[in-house]
């Protein structure tokens, strides 16, 4: 799944002209490694890609990153609580539903092997203006307008936008 995420957002900045650096990490112990690689290279920002080594290895990541003033972003909304700036991720609350949908189908008899499989349906924008002001940066205003969840002092906003 990670290397099919990797695949979608090298797709996206060469569609957005954005050099991507990509750094592997196969241990938890090697993200710190990793995130310290990416900090030399004088990168604009780091956007982590979720697997089994980056999400136990998230917190170094935070603290790698502030130390360097390297902005840090995701894909998971409880690591933009744990300090990231943004996250555009999942609703898995609405997609738990989904699936209880699914469940109640199969129980009435629908076969597992006639249901199609889908990607996430909805999704949202996560935002940390405290993490951002960590990092330094302000976070602007369309973003509070357009975001999904803001983390901190507006944290019971509308969900699912």
């Amino acid at each position: 799944a990670a290397i099919s995420r990797l695949r979608e957002l090298a797709r996206s900045c060469r569609e957005n002209g954005i050099r991507l650096i990509s750094v592997p990490a196969n241990s938890v112990t090697e993200v710190s490694d990793a995130t310290m690689n990416l900090c030399r290279e004088k990168v604009d920002a780091i956007c982590q890609i979720p697997d089994n080594c980056t999400i136990p290895g998230f917190s170094v990541m935070v603290k790698v990153t502030r130390k360097e003033r390297i902005p840090l972003f995701c894909f998971i909304s409880s690591q933009v609580e744990l300090g990231a700036i943004a996250a555009v991720a999942g609703d898995y609350v609405q997609q738990g539903k989904e699936v209880a949908d699914l469940a109640v189908e199969v129980i009435h008899g629908k076969s597992p092997a006639n249901i199609p499989f889908s990607r996430l349906k909805y999704i949202r924008t996560v935002i940390n203006p405290g993490a951002a002001e960590a990092y330094g940066l302000t976070t602007p205003e369309e973003l509070f307008r357009t975001a999904g969840m803001i983390i901190g002092e507006h944290e019971n906003l509308p969900q699912g936008k």
